[in-house]
């Protein structure tokens, strides 16, 4: 009795079955193409950046310039600073002038020999005390007619003038010379000037103005 074989089921059955099929194995050749096309594919691109492009790169592949971390950023607007509040000054109350009426009558008042030199006398017109020492006025005359000379010598005032009454004087002043002067004669004497009044006659009577109305001699 003759026997059959059973022939094992084909590659084509058997994965109709459902078993898993082998995926086909591509040629060496075909490998090798697919390899080489990738490389030349990467050489066109250019190497991979780690980094991603900087902002502000153009496409035709330059860099825009770099940005220095420690000077100011030219893209961002510059905040202006706010002003400081300081509080005002406050303007300290100026002092009080003092300006009073005056009036001074010749037979109201005395000449007194309370002044700068002991030869002459001196009335007070009232302006002092009326100004509160700002400016002084006074009317000089002759008391005694020896030591006609007074010396060289400087006052330490902002004004000074004399106005002759009566009489005359003859003075010196430094710049000017000797000077005499006269009934009716005005003379302006600059602060600091130094001055000398030289003679003058028993009758002298001088108006004198000055400010501040107490001030300082010294000699020249």
């Amino acid at each position: 009795m003759a026997t059959t074989r059973k022939s094992k089921p084909s590659k084509a059955k058997h994965a109709k079955a459902g078993g898993k099929s082998r995926a086909p194995v591509k040629s060496k050749t075909a490998a090798a193409a697919i390899k080489s096309k990738t490389a030349r594919a990467a050489v066109k691109r250019g190497p991979k950046s780690k980094s991603p492009a900087p902002r502000g790169a153009r496409k035709t592949g330059r860099l825009a310039p770099k940005v220095s971390l420690r000077g100011p950023n030219p893209r961002r607007k510059a905040v202006k600073a706010k002003p400081v509040l300081r509080p005002a000054k406050i303007a300290k109350p100026a002092a009080k002038t003092v300006a009073e009426f005056s009036v001074s009558h010749v037979d109201q008042s005395n000449f007194v020999g309370r002044g700068l030199r002991e030869n002459f006398e001196y009335r007070d017109l009232g302006i002092e005390h009326a100004t509160g020492g700002r400016v002084g006025a006074h009317v000089i005359r002759v008391a005694s007619a020896e030591g006609h000379a007074t010396g060289r010598h400087r006052h330490k005032l902002d004004f000074q003038m004399i106005y002759i009454l009566n009489g005359w004087a003859r003075f010196y002043y430094d710049g000017q010379g000797e000077i005499t002067v006269a009934r009716g004669t005005c003379v302006h004497q600059p602060p600091g000037i130094a001055h000398d009044l030289i003679d003058y006659s028993d009758d002298l009577e001088i108006l004198e103005i000055i400010s501040p109305a107490q001030f300082a001699t010294v000699d020249a």
